[in-house]
């Protein structure tokens, strides 16, 4: 049931449900339920925003699965062994900590192949998909779309053919593929279950809004951002935020006074999510507008700030476009 909610992305809803598990599981002393309560609590943590705790409760989990016998249990369609380092590396991500994720996805892809447990492995494929996209590597990402695609057919996974067929769509609009890239995405984003179709509607409105297609962008956006509030599935909250700023921006170029306030929203939800991967992104926009705007002291230091806070992903596109902005600003 919890599995079923959290597909749903009703966030708020399994938690409840994990609370009542949890005590049962302490009272039972089942310690088979008590690794997949403290799995789903992990997974609430990493859906609602609270990166932190989501990054402690995946830790602790390392330490608890040491095999795949450890990771097979009844309570979840997934070996937890595979999951747990596929989920903790998107945390990881999000955090900023971007060489350490990379490390945790492919453990996490050896250890799917390990087990010979072909919806793990497409689980562990998509995760893996979701961080290249995180790291804008759509030629990476598209490969591992087409691996996760390939399972889901061949094994009947309807879920996991989604979420491949939106990392699928995405990529090929980042390499030149564009209208065949929204054809893929757009069935996706429409009827997904919530989980995934939050994803798939943001990589299509970020694509719309590429594309000069600023109304469509902001209508997905804008639902999105309901859909958040509602759920408490707060994980992409900021990045909603920022992509509002930029199709804002592309609607109406004059409307810089909107835009801003969006971009300062999603540095302000990153904050609090402590998502510096999310923050770095928002102030790059934001960096980007003070700068049209001729300030470009303001857009220096505050890029400045975030920038330096990073010891690790250099050669990821998104510290590469923060650094370039930041030269361009110091000269």
């Amino acid at each position: 049931m919890v599995y079923v909610y959290n597909l749903r992305g009703e966030v708020l809803r399994a938690r409840e449900i994990m609370r009542r598990w949890l005590e049962l599981a302490e009272k039972l002393k089942d310690g088979e339920m008590d690794i997949a309560v403290h799995y789903w609590l992990a997974m609430d943590a990493y859906r609602s925003g609270d990166l932190v705790q989501a990054s402690s409760r995946f830790s602790d989990l390392m330490k608890t699965l040491i095999s795949a016998q450890s990771g097979a249990t009844q309570s979840s369609p997934v070996n937890l062994w595979v999951q747990t380092p596929a989920i903790f590396a998107l945390v990881q991500q999000a955090l900023g900590r971007s060489d350490g994720a990379l490390k945790l996805s492919e453990e996490a892809l050896r250890r799917g192949r390990q087990v010979k447990h072909a919806f793990s492995l497409a689980v562990a494929i998509g995760a893996a998909g979701t961080l290249r996209y995180f790291r804008r590597e759509a030629v990476a990402a598209h490969e591992l779309a087409q691996a996760q695609i390939a399972i889901a057919e061949e094994n009947g996974f309807r879920q996991t053919l989604g979420q491949g067929r939106s990392l699928r769509g995405w990529a090929m609009t980042e390499l030149g593929q564009t209208e065949k890239g929204i054809a893929e995405l757009e069935p996706v984003a429409a009827s997904a279950p919530d989980a995934f179709q939050m994803r798939a509607s943001e990589m299509l409105a970020e694509v719309y809004a590429r594309v000069g297609r600023s109304d469509g962008a902001l209508a997905l956006l804008d639902e999105d951002l309901t859909r958040v509030g509602k759920s408490g599935a707060r994980l992409y909250e900021a990045e909603l935020y920022r992509l509002k700023g930029e199709a804002t921006l592309m609607r109406a170029p004059s409307a810089s006074a909107a835009a801003e306030t969006c971009f300062r929203k999603a540095v302000e939800v990153a904050r609090g999510q402590s998502a510096k991967w999310w923050e770095l992104r928002a102030t790059v926009s934001l960096a980007r507008l003070l700068r049209d705007n001729n300030r470009r002291d303001e857009a220096r230091v505050m890029l400045a700030e975030i920038y330096n806070w990073f010891t690790e992903g250099f050669e990821t596109a998104d510290l590469k476009d923060a650094k370039a902005l930041l030269q361009e600003l110091s000269s």
